[in-house]
Parts: structure tokens; C-alpha cells; sequence
């Protein structure tokens, strides 16, 4: 509901990270420019995204395994295991075997997806008091100078999905819409198990039904997915537990100097700091790396409980934005790409600032100090890089953290 029929100014955080967002985009690709262009250097200083030769290959590296889906021959078939949920696997076979021209359909979607919540956001801002001119130009903004998407559609990842059905999850709580709420948060738990977090705003409001109702919700479209799958839910199980492990092994279990500076998670930089303390050989092992990961886990066991139990009396957008960062830094391997998932807490963020402001309730050094760090994430880190391996993603942990 529109605010006021006179715009309002902006407040000095949000210029902030309007300037900050524009400098450190403009920075990053000055940067790579330079080294493309007048130095003539190759990946991986040439680019803020990831290796030229293989984009777009999260989605294009199982359009065959996909011709043998609900057959056990989709499991067996050689290649790059299928490494996700079940639920995600009736989404590729939605586009694989059902679209003229899946690539092109799921790239298109991915960019609509970012259209339409651009437009989403300026009709937001223009409703909390700021000029159509500024609401538009500051969407846009945060669309042009959005790494999250930029990497989003330069590997075609299947994210898009969870990030669209979580985001609507979210907007329904913050409207108050439990049910709703539930459902959709459980969907995108079932799709991947880290949104499901978010099911901790219906237990700190003590709505035990809508948090159970969240918790079978995924468990259901967990196991109709399986059915769907094929040929019985059994084989299916196995064979999403096999690509699971398939991909703990080769991407939690291994230091990879190609990926790492995209990956955010704290145990990526503990990965780095583990490599830079120890010997090389022992650390790049796996055996080494499974051990410090048992021990990593207890350790983040231990400060989930402890941030849960902090959370509990903050307001909601508090909550959101905390346990998005949690969502985000504590799992063993955290994509750049997953990034998408802190815009709904930081688009209620930024209309709660706005909104203060004219209610003349904003601490604006505090505030100030948040937008920095989102200006942060969501532009590019990737061109730092010492001996062709990246840190982009390790600052970012720090930022989360």
C-alpha cells in the first residue's frame, strides 16, 4: 500500500549502497578489462564469471541422462552423476523432455524471473514513498549490478527454481500468510534441504501446526518425486543417495583451485586457511579434508543451537537476514550463485529503511555498515585472485559471517 502521495527522500544507507554497489561493479570490470585487453591475460583474470569454455554446463551436462529418465538407465548412465534432490530432478525433466529447446527456455526463465522481480521491487519502493524516477533507477540498479544473477545465468544452474519458490515463501510470511508460508518454504526444502531453515520463523512465533505442516510438506514432495522418478521408489532413493555422495566426495572432500573463490562457505575458507597453515599433501587428501569436516560439523551443530536461541526474541526481519547468512556460510559448500537468496530479506531491508526514515527511527551508522556488506555480495569478488586462485568467495564468507 502506497505511503504517501509526496516522494520521500533517500536515506543516507541506502545511497550508500547505491554508490558502493556501482563503484565495486564498475571496479571489477575495470579490472578484468584491463587485464583482458591491454594485458592480453587469460582465465581466470579475464572474467568475473567462471570458466568461458564450459558455461551454461550446470544444466546442459545431463540433457542425455535425461532421455533415460524414469528407467534405472538415468542412475547408471556414464558421465557426471545426477548430484541433486529428487524434486529438482522433475524440474530438469520438465524442461529436457517437454521443451522444444531447454537451454534457451531455462536461460529465458531465469532472466524473466529477474525482470519480473526487478519490477516487483520498484513497484515497492514507489509504494513506500520514493519517485517513480528513483524507484525504477534503483531497481535497475540492483538487477544491473546483481553477481548473484550474473553467475546464476553464466552456469545455468538450477537454483533459480528454489530461489523463486523460496522468495514467494518468504514474501507470504512477511504478509502473514502461514500456510502458504509453510508450504512453499517445505517445497523448497525438499528441492534442497538448506531452505528449510527458514521453517524457524513459524517456532519462533510458536506456530508449531504451520512449522509441521512445512516439515511434511517436504517429506511428501520428497517421496512423490522419488514415486515419479521411477522405476520404484527404492532404485530412485539409491540412486539420488549415490549422486549425493558422488558430489560430497569430489566437491566437500577436495581443495579445487578452479572453484573454490566461487564458493562462500566457511569451510571453504577454512579449506584455504588449512592449505596455507599445513602441508600440502595431507591437507588436499580427502581422508584429511572428511576428518576436519567431522569436526567442522560438531563445531556448527554447536553455533546453530547457539544462534537459534539468539534469535529467538528479534524481530522478524532481524531473523530473516540472520538465518539467510546462515543459510548461506555454514553449509560445507555454498555456490556464488545461492547468493539470489539474500534478496527478499534485503528488498524488506531496504523498504523497512525507507520506512523508518520517515518515522524518524533510522541509526544510520548501523545501517550503513549492513548495506556496505550487501553491497558486497552482490557484486563481483571473483577478480581477486593470487597464483590463479580466486578469494572472491572467502571475502564473502567473512562479509556473512
Amino acid at each position: 500500500k502506497r505511503m504517501s502521495s509526496h516522494s520521500v527522500r533517500l536515506p543516507r544507507a541506502v545511497k550508500a549502497y547505491w554508490i558502493n554497489t556501482i563503484v565495486f561493479t564498475a571496479l571489477a570490470f575495470l579490472i578484468v578489462g584491463i587485464r583482458r585487453y591491454l594485458l592480453h591475460e587469460g582465465y581466470p583474470y579475464n572474467t568475473v564469471l567462471f570458466i568461458p569454455e564450459v558455461i551454461f554446463t550446470d544444466f546442459t551436462i545431463y540433457a542425455d541422462r535425461f532421455k533415460h529418465f524414469g528407467t534405472q538407465a538415468f542412475f547408471t548412465y556414464p558421465g557426471h552423476p545426477f548430484t541433486y534432490p529428487a524434486p529438482l530432478a522433475l524440474v530438469y525433466a520438465f524442461f529436457f523432455r517437454w521443451v522444444p529447446h531447454p537451454t534457451l527456455t531455462f536461460l529465458a526463465t531465469i532472466l524473466a524471473v529477474s525482470f519480473i522481480g526487478t519490477a516487483l521491487l520498484a513497484r515497492a519502493l514507489r509504494n513506500v514513498g520514493l519517485s517513480e524516477g528513483v524507484a525504477v533507477l534503483l531497481a535497475l540498479t540492483v538487477l544491473l549490478t546483481s553477481y548473484p544473477f550474473m553467475i546464476l545465468v553464466d552456469r545455468a544452474n538450477i537454483e533459480i527454481v528454489v530461489w523463486v519458490v523460496l522468495a514467494c515463501g518468504l514474501a507470504a510470511f512477511a504478509r502473514d500468510k502461514l500456510w502458504l508460508s509453510a508450504a512453499l518454504i517445505g517445497i523448497a526444502g525438499s528441492m534442497k534441504f538448506v531452505p528449510a531453515i527458514f521453517l524457524l520463523l513459524f517456532l519462533y512465533r510458536r506456530r508449531l501446526f504451520e512449522f509441521l505442516f512445512g516439515v511434511v510438506t517436504m517429506g511428501a514432495v520428497t517421496l512423490v518425486s522419488l514415486w515419479s522418478m521411477g522405476p520404484a521408489i527404492s532404485i530412485a532413493q539409491a540412486g539420488i543417495r549415490d549422486g549425493l555422495e558422488h558430489f560430497t566426495y569430489m566437491y566437500v572432500y577436495h581443495w579445487r583451485p578452479t572453484e573454490i573463490g566461487f564458493d562462500h562457505s566457511l569451510f571453504a575458507l577454512i579449506k584455504d586457511i588449512l592449505l596455507f597453515f599445513g602441508p600440502t599433501i595431507e591437507v588436499l587428501s580427502p581422508a584429511y579434508l572428511q576428518h576436519e569436516y567431522r569436526i567442522y560439523f560438531g563445531v556448527i551443530a554447536i553455533l546453530s543451537m547457539a544462534i537459534f536461541l539468539r534469535l529467538r526474541r528479534l524481530p522478524l526481519l532481524n531473523q530473516m537476514v540472520a538465518l539467510a547468512c546462515c543459510a548461506l556460510v555454514l553449509p560445507p559448500l555454498s555456490a556464488d550463485y545461492t547468493l539470489v537468496h539474500l534478496y527478499v530479506p534485503f528488498a524488506l531491508l531496504l523498504l523497512t529503511t525507507i520506512r523508518q526514515q520517515q518515522a524518524g527511527r533510522v541509526e544510520e551508522v548501523f545501517l550503513t555498515r549492513i548495506f556496505w556488506y550487501f553491497a558486497i555480495l552482490f557484486t563481483p569478488q571473483s577478480f581477486l585472485i593470487i597464483g590463479r586462485v580466486g578469494f572472491g568467495g572467502q571475502v564473502k564468507a567473512i562479509v556473512l559471517m
